[in-house]
């Protein structure tokens, strides 16, 4: 079952399912139903929240305190870039991109920590700095 979601350049639906930690994308047929494009597991727990930027796909698995890579072949089937390609605080959950796709902003809402990272061209994460002492518990999070 899909727990949050996102569009891909080509505008097809690109979903998390955290109980099983899969990136699935779904075509958007004309009379709006969905067509399945391809699944894949980033092998971690709990995928929640998914943040796109420059073409690659930014997952925050919650209970392995981490942030899993992926991007999608020209036809639109996700692949696996990097099961943990950032490290971050207890309890991630949702995430935001800045305006300009450069960075990534990850919630860390069991802990009271905000992970701030550089998107690379190549699709890595850079970390830059965490902030501490969000009020707890928090949920949500929007960067402009």
């Amino acid at each position: 079952m899909p727990f949050s979601f996102t569009f891909d350049a080509q505008g097809r639906i690109v979903a998390t399912e955290a109980l099983n930690s899969f990136v699935s994308t779904y075509s958007i047929n004309s009379n709006g139903s969905l067509t399945l494009v391809g699944t894949i597991s980033d092998g971690q727990a709990a995928l929640c929240w998914i943040s796109s930027a420059q073409g690659y796909f930014f997952g925050s698995n919650a209970s392995s305190g981490n942030v899993s890579s992926c991007g999608e072949t020209a036809g639109g089937v996700p692949t696996l870039l990097n099961a943990k390609a950032a490290i971050t605080h207890p309890g991630t959950t949702d995430s935001a991109v800045s305006p300009d796709g450069a960075f990534l902003y990850v919630e860390s809402g069991g802990s009271g920590a905000l992970d701030v990272f550089a998107i690379n061209a190549s699709g890595t994460l850079a970390p830059i700095e965490t902030l501490w002492n969000l009020p707890l518990p928090y949920e949500g999070i929007a960067v402009s």
